[in-house]
Protein backbone atom coordinates (compact mmCIF):
# COMPACT_ATOMS: atom_id res chain seq x y z
CA UNK A 1 0.00 0.00 0.00
CA UNK A 2 1.01 3.66 -0.67
CA UNK A 3 0.77 6.30 1.70
CA UNK A 4 -1.57 8.06 -1.18
CA UNK A 5 -4.15 5.31 -0.85
CA UNK A 6 -4.82 5.43 2.83
CA UNK A 7 -8.38 6.59 3.57
CA UNK A 8 -8.39 8.90 6.73
CA UNK A 9 -11.71 8.37 8.94
CA UNK A 10 -14.39 10.59 8.68
CA UNK A 11 -14.70 13.19 11.07
CA UNK A 12 -17.67 12.42 13.64
CA UNK A 13 -18.97 14.90 16.01
CA UNK A 14 -19.95 12.45 18.85
CA UNK A 15 -20.34 9.03 20.06
CA UNK A 16 -23.23 7.15 18.16
CA UNK A 17 -26.27 7.53 20.45
CA UNK A 18 -24.38 9.44 23.12
CA UNK A 19 -28.11 11.64 23.68
CA UNK A 20 -30.07 8.17 22.89
CA UNK A 21 -31.17 5.24 24.80
CA UNK A 22 -28.53 2.60 24.64
CA UNK A 23 -28.13 0.06 26.48
CA UNK A 24 -24.14 -0.28 27.68
CA UNK A 25 -23.14 -4.35 28.01
CA UNK A 26 -21.72 -5.84 30.59
CA UNK A 27 -18.41 -7.13 30.10
CA UNK A 28 -19.71 -10.88 30.74
CA UNK A 29 -23.42 -11.54 30.11
CA UNK A 30 -25.84 -12.47 33.07
CA UNK A 31 -29.08 -13.85 33.11
CA UNK A 32 -31.34 -12.51 29.93
CA UNK A 33 -28.19 -10.39 28.29
CA UNK A 34 -28.49 -10.76 24.91
CA UNK A 35 -25.08 -9.56 24.60
CA UNK A 36 -21.36 -8.54 26.61
CA UNK A 37 -18.47 -6.78 25.96
CA UNK A 38 -16.71 -10.12 26.28
CA UNK A 39 -18.65 -12.28 23.46
CA UNK A 40 -20.64 -9.55 21.53
CA UNK A 41 -24.16 -10.74 20.65
CA UNK A 42 -25.01 -13.93 21.94
CA UNK A 43 -25.64 -17.15 20.26
CA UNK A 44 -29.34 -17.27 21.03
CA UNK A 45 -29.71 -14.34 19.45
CA UNK A 46 -29.65 -16.24 15.96
CA UNK A 47 -31.97 -18.23 16.67
CA UNK A 48 -35.39 -18.47 15.46
CA UNK A 49 -38.22 -16.70 18.19
CA UNK A 50 -40.32 -20.16 17.44
CA UNK A 51 -37.47 -22.14 18.69
CA UNK A 52 -36.65 -20.07 21.93
CA UNK A 53 -34.64 -17.15 20.33
CA UNK A 54 -34.11 -13.64 21.78
CA UNK A 55 -34.48 -10.67 19.30
CA UNK A 56 -31.73 -8.08 20.32
CA UNK A 57 -33.06 -4.36 20.84
CA UNK A 58 -32.66 -0.94 19.22
CA UNK A 59 -30.85 -0.05 22.40
CA UNK A 60 -28.61 -3.00 22.28
CA UNK A 61 -27.43 -1.85 19.16
CA UNK A 62 -26.67 1.48 20.09
CA UNK A 63 -24.82 0.56 23.05
CA UNK A 64 -22.69 -1.35 20.74
CA UNK A 65 -22.63 1.55 18.35
CA UNK A 66 -21.44 3.86 21.19
CA UNK A 67 -18.79 1.60 22.86
CA UNK A 68 -17.45 1.38 19.59
CA UNK A 69 -16.87 4.99 18.75
CA UNK A 70 -16.33 6.69 22.11
CA UNK A 71 -12.43 6.50 22.22
CA UNK A 72 -12.48 7.17 18.59
CA UNK A 73 -14.32 10.75 18.97
CA UNK A 74 -12.37 11.10 22.11
CA UNK A 75 -8.95 10.76 20.17
CA UNK A 76 -10.21 12.64 17.10
CA UNK A 77 -10.70 15.27 19.07
CA UNK A 78 -7.29 15.65 20.80
CA UNK A 79 -7.28 13.45 24.00
CA UNK A 80 -4.62 11.35 25.03
CA UNK A 81 -4.68 8.06 26.86
CA UNK A 82 -2.53 8.45 30.06
CA UNK A 83 -3.12 7.13 33.88
CA UNK A 84 -6.92 6.18 34.32
CA UNK A 85 -7.75 4.88 37.76
CA UNK A 86 -10.92 3.25 36.38
CA UNK A 87 -9.57 1.85 33.62
CA UNK A 88 -6.47 0.35 36.05
CA UNK A 89 -9.34 -0.76 38.38
CA UNK A 90 -11.14 -2.77 35.62
CA UNK A 91 -7.76 -4.69 34.44
CA UNK A 92 -5.93 -5.25 37.76
CA UNK A 93 -3.18 -2.64 37.11
CA UNK A 94 -1.35 -1.87 33.73
CA UNK A 95 0.85 -4.31 32.59
CA UNK A 96 4.85 -4.45 32.39
CA UNK A 97 5.70 -2.33 29.14
CA UNK A 98 3.15 -0.40 28.87
CA UNK A 99 2.76 3.06 27.27
CA UNK A 100 0.94 5.99 28.44
CA UNK A 101 0.81 9.65 27.82
CA UNK A 102 2.34 12.37 30.46
CA UNK A 103 1.77 15.61 30.57
CA UNK A 104 3.29 17.37 33.62
CA UNK A 105 2.03 20.76 35.11
CA UNK A 106 4.77 22.71 32.72
CA UNK A 107 2.80 21.47 29.81
CA UNK A 108 5.32 19.27 28.64
CA UNK A 109 4.15 16.20 26.94
CA UNK A 110 6.20 12.99 27.37
CA UNK A 111 5.57 9.29 27.18
CA UNK A 112 6.34 6.62 30.12
CA UNK A 113 6.10 2.65 30.15
CA UNK A 114 5.37 0.63 33.02
CA UNK A 115 8.05 -1.42 34.89
CA UNK A 116 6.03 -3.83 36.32
CA UNK A 117 2.75 -5.68 36.08
CA UNK A 118 -0.48 -4.73 37.29
CA UNK A 119 0.78 -1.50 37.97
CA UNK A 120 -1.56 0.99 40.05
CA UNK A 121 1.06 3.99 40.90
CA UNK A 122 -0.78 6.48 39.42
CA UNK A 123 2.11 8.95 37.88
CA UNK A 124 -0.43 11.87 37.22
CA UNK A 125 -1.64 12.94 40.63
CA UNK A 126 1.98 11.26 42.09
CA UNK A 127 4.81 12.25 39.72
CA UNK A 128 7.53 11.10 41.59
CA UNK A 129 5.95 7.51 40.86
CA UNK A 130 7.95 8.02 37.61
CA UNK A 131 11.66 6.97 39.00
CA UNK A 132 12.62 4.01 36.75
CA UNK A 133 10.98 1.43 39.46
CA UNK A 134 7.16 1.83 38.85
CA UNK A 135 7.25 3.96 35.68
CA UNK A 136 10.40 5.53 33.24
CA UNK A 137 10.48 8.00 30.07
CA UNK A 138 10.85 6.43 26.91
CA UNK A 139 9.91 9.20 24.39
CA UNK A 140 9.70 13.11 23.83
CA UNK A 141 11.80 15.84 25.27
CA UNK A 142 12.41 15.53 28.47
CA UNK A 143 10.16 16.84 30.86
CA UNK A 144 10.89 19.54 33.79
CA UNK A 145 10.23 17.07 36.39
CA UNK A 146 12.21 14.47 34.38
CA UNK A 147 15.26 16.82 34.33
CA UNK A 148 14.76 17.45 38.46
CA UNK A 149 14.94 13.71 39.11
CA UNK A 150 18.40 13.36 37.89
CA UNK A 151 19.38 17.06 39.58
CA UNK A 152 18.05 16.48 42.88
CA UNK A 153 18.06 12.97 43.21
CA UNK A 154 17.10 11.30 46.71
CA UNK A 155 19.23 12.82 49.37
CA UNK A 156 20.20 15.99 47.34
CA UNK A 157 19.51 19.53 49.25
CA UNK A 158 17.91 22.69 47.97
CA UNK A 159 19.20 25.70 49.62
CA UNK A 160 16.74 28.87 49.36
CA UNK A 161 14.98 31.80 51.41
CA UNK A 162 11.25 30.86 51.47
CA UNK A 163 9.95 29.69 54.13
CA UNK A 164 8.81 26.59 52.08
CA UNK A 165 10.64 24.02 49.58
CA UNK A 166 9.71 24.77 46.34
CA UNK A 167 10.34 21.55 45.06
CA UNK A 168 7.72 20.09 47.07
CA UNK A 169 4.99 21.31 45.08
CA UNK A 170 6.38 19.65 42.16
CA UNK A 171 8.05 16.50 43.08
CA UNK A 172 9.68 14.62 45.70
CA UNK A 173 9.18 14.53 49.76
CA UNK A 174 11.75 17.04 51.12
CA UNK A 175 12.33 17.60 55.09
CA UNK A 176 14.06 20.81 56.62
CA UNK A 177 17.22 20.05 57.60
CA UNK A 178 20.89 21.83 58.93
CA UNK A 179 18.54 24.34 61.42
CA UNK A 180 21.40 26.29 63.01
CA UNK A 181 23.90 25.13 61.46
CA UNK A 182 26.69 26.32 58.66
CA UNK A 183 27.51 23.55 55.67
CA UNK A 184 30.69 22.19 55.31
CA UNK A 185 32.58 20.05 52.69
CA UNK A 186 32.93 16.58 52.97
CA UNK A 187 35.73 14.64 53.69
CA UNK A 188 37.62 11.56 55.33
CA UNK A 189 36.60 12.79 58.94
CA UNK A 190 33.42 14.61 58.14
CA UNK A 191 31.18 12.06 55.79
CA UNK A 192 28.25 13.84 54.35
CA UNK A 193 24.97 13.51 55.83
CA UNK A 194 26.62 14.04 59.30
CA UNK A 195 26.90 16.87 61.47
CA UNK A 196 29.56 18.39 63.89
CA UNK A 197 28.67 19.76 67.16
CA UNK A 198 30.00 23.08 67.87
CA UNK A 199 33.67 23.83 69.52
CA UNK A 200 35.94 26.98 70.75
CA UNK A 201 39.41 26.45 70.13
CA UNK A 202 41.85 26.77 72.97
CA UNK A 203 42.42 30.27 74.76
CA UNK A 204 45.96 30.39 76.08
CA UNK A 205 47.99 33.09 78.13
CA UNK A 206 51.10 33.76 80.43
CA UNK A 207 51.82 36.13 82.81
CA UNK A 208 55.60 35.87 84.64
CA UNK A 209 56.40 37.93 87.54
CA UNK A 210 59.72 39.52 88.52
CA UNK A 211 61.58 38.55 91.47
CA UNK A 212 59.82 41.55 92.99
CA UNK A 213 56.61 40.60 93.52
CA UNK A 214 55.21 42.94 91.05
CA UNK A 215 55.03 43.92 87.40
CA UNK A 216 58.68 45.37 86.37
CA UNK A 217 59.44 46.26 82.75
CA UNK A 218 62.24 44.15 82.72
CA UNK A 219 62.04 41.17 85.03
CA UNK A 220 57.67 40.24 84.08
CA UNK A 221 56.45 39.18 80.84
CA UNK A 222 52.90 38.59 79.43
CA UNK A 223 51.67 36.63 76.45
CA UNK A 224 48.91 35.63 74.26
CA UNK A 225 45.56 36.95 75.53
CA UNK A 226 46.82 38.33 79.10
CA UNK A 227 47.18 42.17 79.26
CA UNK A 228 49.28 43.64 82.53
CA UNK A 229 49.61 46.93 83.39
CA UNK A 230 52.21 48.33 86.06
CA UNK A 231 51.29 49.84 89.04
CA UNK A 232 52.37 53.47 90.00
CA UNK A 233 55.65 54.78 90.50
CA UNK A 234 56.33 57.85 92.75
CA UNK A 235 59.51 61.05 91.10
CA UNK A 236 62.06 58.85 92.91
CA UNK A 237 60.90 55.80 91.39
CA UNK A 238 59.85 53.60 94.21
CA UNK A 239 55.95 52.45 94.03
CA UNK A 240 53.40 54.22 95.07
CA UNK A 241 51.18 52.60 98.41
CA UNK A 242 48.32 50.72 97.33
CA UNK A 243 49.00 50.40 93.74
CA UNK A 244 50.06 46.49 92.04
CA UNK A 245 50.03 45.29 89.01
CA UNK A 246 47.09 44.97 87.22
CA UNK A 247 46.34 41.49 85.49
CA UNK A 248 43.80 41.24 82.87
CA UNK A 249 41.98 38.40 80.36
CA UNK A 250 40.16 39.58 77.04
CA UNK A 251 40.57 37.42 74.02
CA UNK A 252 38.51 40.15 72.22
CA UNK A 253 40.70 42.80 72.57
CA UNK A 254 43.66 41.37 73.57
CA UNK A 255 44.15 38.55 70.90
CA UNK A 256 41.32 38.83 68.45
CA UNK A 257 38.33 40.24 67.74
CA UNK A 258 36.45 37.30 66.32
CA UNK A 259 35.88 36.14 69.85
CA UNK A 260 32.54 38.07 71.09
CA UNK A 261 30.95 38.91 74.50
CA UNK A 262 27.52 38.20 71.71
CA UNK A 263 27.86 34.63 70.96
CA UNK A 264 27.88 31.51 72.94
CA UNK A 265 29.17 29.04 70.36
CA UNK A 266 31.24 29.16 67.34
CA UNK A 267 29.80 31.62 64.62
CA UNK A 268 31.62 32.18 61.43
CA UNK A 269 30.29 34.80 58.77
CA UNK A 270 26.87 33.78 57.59
CA UNK A 271 24.29 34.20 54.99
CA UNK A 272 20.97 32.76 56.85
CA UNK A 273 19.08 30.37 54.29
CA UNK A 274 16.61 27.25 54.30
CA UNK A 275 18.32 24.00 53.30
CA UNK A 276 15.84 21.11 52.45
CA UNK A 277 16.98 17.31 51.74
CA UNK A 278 15.03 15.41 49.68
CA UNK A 279 13.70 12.09 51.27
CA UNK A 280 11.44 10.41 48.70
Amino acid sequence: MQSTELVAPLAIQTPIAINGDKNIPKQNAQGTDTSSISLGFLPITSEPLDDGGIAPERIDFNGMFYLSTDQRTYLQNGGYITYNVEVATAIGGYPQGAILNYLDSSGNFSQVQSLIDNNQYNFVTTPSYINNTYWKFVSGKPTVISVLEQVYPIGAIFIGTTSSCPMAAIFGTWELVAEDRCLQGSSENHQPNTTIPASLPNVKGGWYLGNGGYYDDHKSTASGAIKVSKGGYGNNGARLSGQGSKFTLDVSANLNSIYSDNTTTVQPSAYVVNVWRRTA
